[in-house]
């Protein structure tokens, strides 16, 4: 029958705690979940969860970042044409 099969059970690790502030600590959460899966520590669905929310977050942080490229950018033409 189909999914029989399917059901994979979870490792029971406990992860470190990572905290995110900012675009550049999602790098070092992906090297981590990197690390676990191929140990064989995580399986590939926590570890595709974890990637998928990353890319969340990472996407959540765009608005942000775009705002202060065009502020940079405001300044650089007003501090060049003077």
């Amino acid at each position: 029958m189909g999914g029989k099969n399917r059901h994979i059970p979870a490792v029971i690790v406990k992860l470190p705690d990572i905290s995110i502030k900012g675009p550049l600590d999602v790098p070092p959460l992906l090297l981590d979940t990197i690390r676990h899966l191929r140990r064989g520590e995580i399986n590939v669905r926590l570890s595709t969860a974890l990637c998928y929310l990353s890319n969340v977050l990472l996407k959540s942080y765009e608005p942000e970042l775009e705002a202060r490229i065009e502020k940079m950018e405001k300044f650089l033409k007003e501090y060049v044409t003077g």
